[in-house]
């Protein structure tokens, strides 16, 4: 009895919260922070010059920017001002290396064609709902494939008919205006296609007509939609639904898998939102192709890798030859090492789609890359340095081809990456003396201060008074290892890479020595976005009850209370606060992208939800909002309440809520 008591008080604070309260995800690393200048200016807790400084700050003095680990950028280009050519950079950062030739390092299909799928826009399990295309020389064909599930027949009346009569004609088998009617000549039309192809000839165009009428490329697209693109034409592409894409120069609305082809430097297609040094990013090699998750898309490039090389954008391209092409053959390094062990698109799994459908990112979750804006910049010297390592990898007799990780600059000793991030100690990323990226004269961040408030720091650490900080101990490069935290009569610690991701400091290369009293106000509040709010309360119970977590993985110090939650949370958010027993079956096809899938079988085997598509109810549209009127439904079955007469005056929905 005490369990269904507790489990009611629970859900009466979720009934008051849900609608605002989003879920924590789990993520990724943290990628590091940009590589070069140009980057975004430092957060305003930066003070280069902190003065007097009282005890309600914070000040930590540190040296370098990011996580310190393989090649410093800024050591790079030092040692290249004194003299060193590439191949002695690269054998400097990375222990036992050999720069080689790329042939028999990696899997052939990596070295075929446009092997390559770079994610542009859209890397993270929400996508983006929309994007704007325009071509910018010669001219682009647009594709995309038909809705999901499409059927055609006589006696239909459609957008789709159209096309469908348009690829007719184009085959010499329909000689009628096409429009958007399925009358007795479309069907003969097709009856023909069947014949000639082996199909049982019904003039129904299912799935194996349309395999005929439009076949499937490499990758996966059918030119359903078809349409060329001149230069200066611009057009949009907006999600609509699950697997729902609308591209605004096409008839109708389509699935969410479509392509931009035929991409050259004569061809060029540019992505408003995607910039370069100010300017919407163009594209000149290869295709762009789209791919749906949940109710949105992903928007990437396919390319070969050598094009890829050349749009990279890690170090600035007024910089010494000899650092483009040191960091030219790291990059690609880099990339076969991501890539290889991802292995070919057709073969992503589930949550690699949802993810972001990719071998790499095009932002510093992998490496930057900015296309052909990259390739023409300051007179093409990156490009140039790209051309000139073609082919180039970094090998160590232990490990094979390397992985080659590489920052901006380190504090003055490049790390272990094992102290670091843990794991088994790996040959190559070894710590190495970086004098160079110690000298001022060559880095600009080769010292830097941050003054936070110190209840501030105390509010991410969850005291209601800390007293002190402290580094415990230290790593082989000297940056910190261990930071200590006291306050409300115990100790806090946390590694020195946390620490910085938690706070935002450029590099755990930093001293803190810091002794007070700083208490947020109302108290160690778990979350430091909830301050104000009528509901901290009951918030602060959702979290001690661990049926919140965040939603700013993997700090998490942030509650969000004014976003929405969708279908997949919610789930999330029942099994949690009921404790609900594993479910032994898969109860919908569409929620296979999502890290909440098992908690909506769980919730299905209970009988708390049937699906969101009735009559089939095989999906559960996990992406999808959820309505106060479905959390009603989720709620009242979830904790089995009687039956009411009493109503609300808006209540105008249907008698049955049997699509939640």
């Amino acid at each position: 009895m005490r369990s269904l008591v507790h489990s009611r008080r629970l859900f009466v604070l979720v009934i008051a919260l849900l609608m605002v309260v989003p879920m924590a995800i789990p993520g990724g690393a943290t990628p590091d922070e940009p590589t070069w200048p140009g980057m975004p200016s430092p957060p305003e807790t930066y003070k280069e010059e902190p003065g007097s400084v009282s005890t309600d700050d914070v000040v930590f003095d540190g040296h370098g920017w990011g996580h310190g680990i393989g090649m410093s950028q800024y050591g790079a280009k030092g040692q290249a001002d004194e003299g060193s050519n590439y191949r002695e950079i690269l054998r400097h950062y990375y222990t036992g290396v050999s720069v080689r030739d790329i042939a028999g390092m990696v899997p052939g299909w990596l070295l075929s064609g446009d092997a390559l799928w770079v994610n542009l826009l859209g890397g993270g399990i929400n996508g983006v709902p929309g994007a704007t295309f325009t071509a910018r020389a010669g001219k682009v064909r647009v594709c995309q494939n038909p809705p999901p599930g499409l059927s055609l027949q006589q006696g239909d009346r459609n957008p789709y008919v159209r096309v469908l009569e348009q690829t007719l004609r184009a085959r010499g088998v329909f000689d009628g205006t096409p429009n958007n009617s399925f009358g007795p000549p479309t069907k003969e039309a097709v009856e023909t296609v069947q014949a000639n192809n082996g199909l049982t000839v019904d003039g129904v165009v299912g799935p194996d007509t349309i395999n005929v009428l439009w076949p499937r490329d490499a990758a996966g697209d059918r030119c359903f939609f078809d349409v060329t693109m001149p230069a200066g034409d611009t057009f949009s592409v907006s999600a609509v639904g699950r697997n729902r894409c609308r591209i605004s120069v096409l008839d109708a609305r389509g699935s969410c898998v479509a392509a931009v082809k035929g991409l050259s430097p004569s061809n060029r297609m540019e992505l408003a939102e995607k910039t370069y040094d100010g300017k919407p990013q163009q594209f000149a090699d290869g295709n762009i192709r789209i791919r749906p998750v949940g109710g949105s898309f992903h928007v990437l490039l396919q390319t070969d890798t050598e094009t890829y090389m050349r749009g990279i954008a890690e170090v600035p391209a007024s910089w010494p030859t000899q650092v483009l092409r040191a960091q030219a053959v790291a990059a690609r390094s880099y990339a076969m090492g991501q890539a290889s062990d991802q292995g070919p698109a057709g073969g992503f799994d589930s949550d690699r789609r949802a993810q972001c459908h990719c071998h790499l990112y095009s932002t510093v979750a992998s490496q930057v890359y900015s296309g052909w804006n990259r390739e023409k910049e300051f007179g093409g010297t990156w490009a140039a340095a790209a051309r000139d390592t073609a082919g180039q990898v970094m090998s160590h007799p232990q490990a094979g081809l390397v992985t080659a990780f590489y920052s901006s600059s380190s504090g003055g000793k490049t790390e272990n990456i094992e102290e670091v991030w843990g794991g088994s100690p790996v040959p190559y990323l070894r710590s190495v003396n970086d004098p160079w990226a110690r000298d001022p004269n060559v880095n600009p961040y080769a010292n830097w201060t941050a003054t936070l408030p110190a209840i501030e720091v105390a509010a991410k650490l969850n005291f209601g008074t800390m007293t002190k900080i402290s580094v415990a101990s230290r790593n082989t490069s000297g940056s910190a290892d261990v930071v200590r935290f006291e306050g409300d009569g115990t100790v806090k610690t946390m590694s020195g890479y946390d620490v910085r991701t938690l706070l935002g400091l450029r590099s755990a290369y930093f001293d803190v020595d810091w002794e007070g009293s700083a208490s947020p106000p109302g108290g160690s509040g778990r979350f430091i976005d909830t301050g104000g709010s009528v509901h901290e309360n009951d918030i602060l119970k959702l979290a001690k009850a661990k049926i919140t977590l965040g939603c700013n993985p993997p700090t998490n110090n942030m509650f969000c209370p004014d976003a929405g939650v969708t279908r997949g949370e919610m789930a999330a958010f029942l099994v949690r606060g009921i404790q609900m027993p594993p479910a032994s079956q898969d109860a919908f096809v569409d929620d296979g992208d999502t890290v909440f899938e098992g908690n909506i079988n769980q919730i299905a085997a209970r009988g708390i939800t049937f699906g969101c598509n009735p009559p089939d109810n095989d999906r559960f549209c996990p992406h999808d909002t959820v309505s106060r009127g479905q959390m009603a439904a989720f709620l009242v079955r979830a904790l089995e309440l009687p039956e009411t007469n009493e109503d609300f005056f808006d209540m105008t929905v249907p008698p049955s809520f049997r699509t939640t």
